[in-house]
């Protein structure tokens, strides 16, 4: 062979298109057992073993289960199953072909559907499976809505409640509703007083408790600055009278301790 033949030769084996490999395996075997089982019968198929003592190949018998879909089988009919069909735990075999039966004849036996067939009633019972699923996961997210729509007021609610109010003479001043009121109370929000509910409502509520605290912190700080400057007062005055402000205050705690106590001075003397 010229080297021109060789690369032609390579090249078409190169380029030869390869067959994918079977979905399944078929194997021929006898029924042993039928009718103790639903739509299921043992069948077993004859495999050839290898024993290396004696150099030989020896039959070795495999017993499946295989599913059977029209229930027409008879125990000693020899048949044609496929492989890759799970059907249950230990059930992955199925039935396609009577090759010759055993008892009855085929034509008054229910014919074995296809494998074609069979991955169709597949098809069917997944997509009905997901249709399911789809309607069951609708119904799920329609009750929440409902729920969610139920827990909330009705629209105009807060209105008819104000008007409520004007008539009984129990109209609600601005004074109450001004900045830094609690976030558990009634504010004036987007749809008018209402307790705060939704998000910015919400975020309003604590706007005005952080401008409360805000003006609580700048009050605790203009009055500890005033404190400074009595303390440094005191200070002052105390160089000018030879006395310290520390002695000052020593003896003015001490005056207090000597002061009588009536019936009205105590703890419970409010009482």
């Amino acid at each position: 062979m010229s080297t021109l033949s060789s690369i032609r030769a390579a090249a078409a084996v190169a380029t030869k298109e390869v067959a994918p490999p079977p979905a399944s395996r078929h194997y021929t075997g006898v029924v042993v057992s039928a009718g103790r089982m639903n739509k299921t019968v043992k069948v077993r198929v004859m495999k050839q073993a290898w024993n290396k003592k004696v150099r030989k190949y020896f039959d070795r018998p495999v017993n499946y289960l295989t599913h059977d879909p029209a229930s027409s089988l008879r125990e000693g009919d020899i048949i044609r199953l496929a492989s890759g069909h799970r059907y249950a735990k230990h059930v992955r075999h199925v039935a396609t072909q009577i090759i010759a039966p055993f008892g009855p004849p085929i034509a008054e036996r229910p014919a074995l559907p296809s494998l074609e067939e069979l991955q169709a009633q597949k098809d069917d019972k997944r997509a009905a499976k997901a249709g399911r699923r789809a309607t069951r996961t609708r119904q799920e997210v329609e009750r929440k809505m409902e729920a969610k729509r139920a827990r909330r007021k009705p629209e105009g609610a807060e209105e008819m409640e104000e008007a409520e109010d004007v008539e009984n003479g129990e109209e609600l001043g601005a004074e109450q509703y001004k900045k830094g009121v609690r976030s558990d109370m009634v504010i004036e929000g987007s749809g008018g007083l209402h307790h705060p509910g939704k998000i910015h409502d919400r975020a309003t509520a604590n706007s005005q408790k952080a401008i409360k605290m805000t003006e609580k912190a700048e009050a605790n700080e203009e009055k500890l600055k005033q404190i400074d400057k009595s303390l440094e007062q005191m200070r002052i005055e105390g160089k000018e009278l030879g006395q310290t402000g520390a002695e000052e205050l020593k003896q003015g705690s001490q005056d207090a301790e000597k002061k009588p106590q009536g019936k009205n001075w105590g703890w419970f003397g409010w009482r």
